[in-house]
């Protein structure tokens, strides 16, 4: 059996979801109790404080969006014998190198093994042909 690239995608987001919460439970449970509503501060407010609020967030959050987009991929994947489409692997590879190049040890790492896993799979659909 074959990793999916919509799998590998998934557990990766999953894991930076994970990492969100887990990491930063601290600010999780601070904006609960800010009530939740309008509880992260505005983008005006340079505090270390707001500041961590809003990277909380968005740390969270990508992770939900790149799990996200596992799921889209996981399932072309079972709709079509097709290969996935080259632009797939290349906005994973241009993902991985967004992240790294400026945070290089980060996790953006892990974006070049679904990219690899999905241009392997298009090299073999291309050498049956």
């Amino acid at each position: 059996m074959s990793l999916s690239v919509g799998s590998v995608t998934m557990a990766i987001g999953g894991l930076h979801t994970a990492v969100g919460l887990g990491a930063f439970s601290d600010v999780w449970w601070n904006l609960a109790k800010a009530g939740i509503i309008n509880s992260v501060g505005g983008s005006h407010d340079c505090s270390v404080d707001n500041l961590l609020n809003h990277a909380t967030l968005w740390y969270t959050y990508s992770g939900l969006l790149m799990g996200t987009t596992g799921l889209a991929i996981y399932h072309l994947e079972q709709e079509t014998d097709e290969e996935l489409p080259l632009s797939i692997s290349i906005s994973l590879v241009a993902a991985a190198l967004s992240f790294v190049i400026f945070i290089p040890d980060s996790g953006g790492w892990l974006f070049l093994f679904p990219a690899y896993l999905a241009y392997k799979k298009r090299r073999r659909k291309e050498k049956k042909a």
